[in-house]
């Protein structure tokens, strides 16, 4: 059994280094082995939360929504988004 975590940002079209600050956090994790897979997503940037599953190998995949809080886009936008694809993977949102 393999396992995917995926950090979940917002990003944005006009401020790259928005998206830099979730990036850093996967490569320290992949420094550290943390998981199977590390990867990230994005509403506003590459890779999208509606595609990032089908880049992925793991049974389980863990979302961890990289916001100030809990809110609109970790309750509302990220599950919406973030649907498990057919083969009985598992998905989590932190």
């Amino acid at each position: 059994m393999s396992t995917a975590w995926v950090l979940a940002g917002h990003g944005s079209h006009q401020k790259a280094e928005t998206a830099g600050i979730v990036w850093e956090y996967v490569d320290a994790l992949r420094a550290r082995g943390a998981a199977d897979e590390i990867t990230a997503a994005f509403w506003m940037e590459q890779p999208a939360f509606a595609e990032v599953l089908a880049t992925l190998a793991s049974d389980t995949i863990i979302v961890v929504p990289m916001f100030t809080g809990a809110g609109y886009f970790s309750e509302r936008i990220i599950p919406a988004a973030m649907q498990p694809s057919p083969g009985g993977r598992r998905l989590v949102i932190t």
